[in-house]
């Protein structure tokens, strides 16, 4: 008895410690907007590497080799050990990974599985995302990662098993990487009952000018159906990029090997947390602890609400919230209150326009949603100059820094958003110009030093992109107006041909390309060459380009030097050059061919290089 009382005092004291680092953790943040419930937690009661396929694991691996892994779903660990030879095992040789047609194919055939030989139990009614989280919690291989909004619970699953080797506990900043950071969001309840594939086809980024390598990443609070899932206080996360831990917004949390016996015999005896009520099956017994929801709290401000009503998809609920609280404060906002509201602000007219059904039937969707796009360029620019004037300040600390920083970045990614989409191509090249300055010599620079290495830019964008984007905004300015070419002067055919070339001249320019960057800078130059030409036929030097193009790449190998790689998104441009009338029929034959060589080439890079642990 004295035994057991001593272990529950010093599990409780090792509780207390675990929630004093999550208390530090909490009080690290930046902005005093973000003071709702902010974490997720994931519990592991042993690290496996990425790379891990048999053998001994280190007892006590470092704080780095653990940031610097993956968290994974079930599936992508079955795929992988699928994937390799017992040969390949045995050498230890590092596995080429799978592509993502491997990964949704194999989601799909599960889903199908589960439907034929389940089908009362999984009806034609119920989601993918339904049909998914109840074999999860079954103990299935899926998408999903799972995590949990208590931290205790994340501290049982870190404790109940491998009582020999260390514990770790993931604490992750979903506002930080949802406002901040640009890679998480909440699936919108419109978008729940949509296809596995189709949702983790929504989690790209959507302009070129992001260096971020990184995807975005999906967040889904399963509903109450299953008792496992609302004891656990479980929230799933999936993607279809490997989640590398250090890219995000995660504090870790260590939990010594010689706690475990301790921490749950404390959390057995004091807070009712054991196998069996984690595992428990009745729904009664875990919906009776429900938590009230934080919509009915009297403390929330009305930019609380809109902030929950945003992160949650609900976003013409946010907008209203957002500016009763603008008008309730009069216009006495700071400057860092004002960056919030403007940002917020974006936020919800971007998704509005593109995501969701105009309210007001009373005026023609199309004149509203242009408004909203319009807003949403308008408050991003704001965010922008108030970042600038915080930033100019100088007394912000290298963390306060970094945050203004990134919130500027978020906004000029926004920008260039909804300039793509209202096809306001001039503006873009413009605004390229504007990232590039800031980058360079302006409120995006280091503080102390003007940046040299790619490595130490700030987070989300890069001025070699922007470089070879201002050369597809060209070109799709010239597309959208192609109709006007042939009655140019000679003085603005030739401005036209001297900006082109000073565009190209300054990307290939531009230290540390890529093969593929250099592909890209190319194929922009001749679309321009073959679009603003007089002549309606193709030349023979303009076709000798692919076989050039060939010859210079065919023995480059893909995976060499790709660490500012995206998915690059030819979307904008392909549509143009399908919609060209049968005047320019064969232009438009011979640039649907150099496009789709691109992406092909494009999409053999990504299928050599997805599922790679340190090639990505």
């Amino acid at each position: 008895m004295q035994k057991n009382a001593k272990d529950i005092t010093n599990g409780v004291k090792y509780i207390m410690d675990v929630l004093s680092q999550v208390n530090n953790h909490f009080t690290e943040q930046l902005s005093p907007f973000y003071n709702l419930p902010r974490f997720i937690y994931r519990g592991i009661t042993k690290f496996y590497p990425y790379d891990y396929i048999e053998g001994d694991l280190p007892k006590s691996p470092s704080e780095e080799s653990v940031m610097n892994d993956y968290i994974r779903s079930g599936l992508s660990v079955k795929l992988q050990k699928d994937s390799l030879s017992k040969e390949l095992c045995k050498e230890k040789i590092e596995s080429t990974g799978y592509i993502r047609i491997n990964y949704i194919n194999t989601l799909e055939h599960l889903l199908i599985n589960a439907r034929k030989h389940y089908p009362e139990k999984y009806s034609a009614n119920k989601s993918d995302l339904d049909v998914l989280a109840d074999i999860q919690h079954n103990g299935g291989a899926t998408c999903f990662v799972d995590f949990s909004k208590n931290i205790l619970t994340a501290l049982w699953f870190a404790c109940n098993a491998d009582y020999l080797d260390d514990g770790f506990i993931y604490c992750y900043d979903i506002m930080e990487d949802m406002i901040v950071n640009d890679a998480l969001t909440y699936i919108k309840p419109s978008d729940e009952k949509k296809q596995i594939r189709s949702l983790l086809g929504q989690t790209y980024k959507e302009t070129n000018i992001s260096s971020d390598i990184s995807q975005r990443f999906y967040l889904w609070e399963p509903f109450s159906n299953n008792s496992r899932i609302v004891r656990q206080d479980s929230i799933f996360m999936f993607g279809i990029e490997k989640f590398r831990v250090a890219d995000h917004s995660i504090r870790l949390i260590r939990i010594p090997a010689c706690q475990k016996p301790c921490i749950l015999q404390a959390m057995r005896g004091l807070f009712n947390i054991s196998a069996k009520t984690i595992y428990n099956d009745h729904i009664g017994f875990a919906t009776s602890n429900s938590k009230n929801s934080l919509d009915n709290k009297p403390y929330e401000s009305h930019y609380d609400k809109g902030y929950l009503d945003m992160i949650r998809g609900n976003f013409q609920s946010a907008l209203n919230y957002f500016k009763l609280w603008e008008g309730s404060h009069k216009g006495n906002l700071s400057l860092e209150e004002r960056l919030e509201l403007s940002f917020s602000l974006a936020v919800s007219y971007k998704n509005i326009q593109l995501n969701e059904k105009v309210i007001d039937e009373t005026i023609h969707d199309s004149e509203r949603g242009f408004d909203y796009a319009e807003n949403a360029f308008i408050e991003y620019g704001q965010v922008t100059q108030y970042a600038r004037q915080i930033l100019k300040r100088g007394n912000c600390d290298e963390k306060e820094r970094e945050y203004y920083q990134r919130k500027c970045t978020r906004a000029y990614n926004g920008m260039m958003d909804m300039l793509y989409y209202m096809g306001r191509y001039q503006e873009g090249i413009k605004i390229c110009d504007r990232i590039i300055s800031d980058i360079e010599h302006g409120c995006l620079q280091k503080q102390k030093e003007l940046i040299t290495d790619e490595k130490t830019l700030p987070k989300g964008l890069n001025p070699k992109y922007c470089k070879i984007v201002k050369m597809e905004l060209l070109n799709l300015h010239l597309l959208n107006t192609l109709e006007t070419l042939d009655h140019l002067q000679s003085r603005e055919r030739n401005l036209l041909k001297f900006w082109m070339e000073s565009y190209y001249k300054d990307a290939i320019s531009h230290p540390k390309r890529s093969h593929f960057d250099n592909l890209l800078i190319e194929y922009y130059k001749l679309i321009f060459d073959i679009i603003i030409s007089k002549d309606s036929h193709i030349t023979k030097e303009q076709k000798s380009h692919i076989s050039e193009w060939r010859e210079k790449f065919k023995n480059e190998k893909l995976t060499d030097k790709y660490d500012g790689y995206i998915i690059w998104n030819f979307k904008d441009i392909k549509d143009y050059i399908d919609e060209m009338d049968s005047q320019f029929e064969e232009k438009k034959k011979f640039l649907q061919y150099i496009t789709a060589y691109i992406i092909a080439f494009r999409d053999e890079f990504e299928m050599q290089n997805w599922g790679r642990s340190h090639n990505v």
